[in-house]
């Protein structure tokens, strides 16, 4: 946030921000607009200590610190997107700013929906517990690794850097063809025995869908498993997170592929995170419980929440009546 002097028709000082948009960086670069800041009421409903929707939790007049951006800011994200929301640890981002106006902890935790019709849940300064479908807390199935500060970036990182909005697994070269080897030999073995068929773009590693069986889980595939700061902890990728059903122009049939994809050699995916070798995509976090501990400085991960027979979409929002 800048503040530049008043001018005659301003009786103080008028704090302006420059909205920029981190996955496409030049729609900062030629927009040197700023844009005033803005004040407003901020509201939340709260959970209560079952993990269930209690009240509603409304901010005093003029504590909730926003602005409005220009359409070139808009460039590359989703289709129907008006806008975006700071998540990071800056201190007029979202979680920051509840927890300061409702005096929480620092806690911001994200469960993204794998469903086209239902929404996910974010949760702002609360550890927990967490009740999704058929009463399963999610905050019992977390297991963490350190929050790492990025040297050339503004924002915390796990070890193997921290997600971004990217849809897909983005990965160096040199890994990519590591992973891609490792995968398509895995999946010619017993119990799998698939043959991988002609890729469909943008991926290179495909398999006939006729020849891939499914479960809760996802497409029956070998498991991808990213070592954090120890042996032990081990965010595990299953074929629901893995791999991308593609429909063929012109074939018989549809195919699997493995969602990841070759990202250069030195990857540049937005204009904080500066050279990253592997950026987690929105499609590998759907239905996977994150908790960003700002507290302790760790991230909490649960793996496929799926494979404890809930979801993301599962979460109840109707708030309690009386």
């Amino acid at each position: 946030m800048n503040c530049r002097d008043s001018t005659p028709n301003c009786g103080d000082s008028v704090c302006v921000l420059k909205p920029e948009n981190p996955f496409d960086p030049t729609s900062s670069d030629n927009n040197n607009q700023y844009a005033p800041a803005l004040v407003d009421y901020f509201s939340m409903l709260t959970l209560d200590n079952t993990g269930s929707i209690g009240g509603l939790s409304s901010s005093s007049p003029f504590t909730f610190i926003f602005s409005c951006g220009y359409k070139e800011n808009l460039r590359g994200l989703a289709g129907g997107v008006t806008g975006s929301a700071g998540l990071g640890r800056s201190r007029i981002s979202i979680p920051v700013q509840a927890s300061t106006i409702f005096h929480y902890p620092r806690y911001f935790a994200l469960c993204l929906s794998g469903s086209r019709t239902r929404p996910g849940a974010a949760f702002i300064g609360t550890k927990g517990p967490y009740k999704f479908g058929r009463g399963i807390d999610l905050s019992k199935s977390l297991v963490y690794t350190p929050l790492l500060l990025n040297p050339v970036g503004k924002y915390s990182y796990p070890d193997l850097k921290k997600p971004s909005d990217e849809y897909f697994i983005g990965l160096a070269t040199s890994i990519y063809k590591a992973v891609t080897e490792a995968f398509v030999k895995a999946a010619a073995s017993s119990p799998f025995n698939l043959t991988a068929a002609r890729p469909a773009q943008p991926f290179s590693v495909c398999y006939p869908a006729r020849n891939v069986k499914t479960t809760r889980d996802g497409p029956t595939v070998p498991a991808i498993e990213l070592v954090m700061h120890r042996n032990d902890v081990v965010w595990k990728i299953l074929g629901s997170n893995s791999m991308v059903r593609v429909a063929v122009k012109g074939g018989n049939d549809d195919v699997w592929c493995l969602g990841f994809v070759d990202a250069g050699v030195k990857p540049r995916t937005s204009i904080f995170a500066g050279d990253p070798s592997i950026v987690i995509g929105g499609y590998q976090m759907e239905d996977n419980f994150l908790q960003f501990d700002l507290e302790s400085m760790r991230l909490g991960f649960s793996s496929s929440v799926l494979s404890r027979g809930t979801n993301c979409a599962s979460f109840k929002f109707a708030a309690k009546r009386g």
